[in-house]
C-alpha cells in the first residue's frame, strides 16, 4: 500500500518497464495493479470454494 501511495496518478498512465515475456493483460502501471487486485480475489474465491468442500458447507452435487 506504500508503494502504491507513493505513485501519482499521471505515473498510473505510464506503460510498464518492458519485460520478457510481456505481461499478457496489463500495458501500464495501473492495469498492472487492477490486474493483480483481481488475480489476488480470483485466488481467495478459489480457496474459499476449496474450503466450503473440504468442511461440508456446501458440495459440488
Amino acid at each position: 500500500m506504500e508503494t502504491i501511495q507513493k505513485i501519482s496518478e499521471n505515473e498510473l498512465d505510464m506503460p510498464l518497464k518492458e519485460l520478457q515475456p510481456p505481461h499478457p493483460i496489463a500495458k501500464t502501471k495501473y492495469g498492472a495493479i487492477d490486474w493483480n487486485i483481481k488475480h489476488t480475489m480470483w485466488y481467495c474465491g478459489q480457496l474459499s470454494m476449496i474450503n466450503g468442500i473440504i468442511n461440508k458447507h456446501f458440495s459440488l452435487n
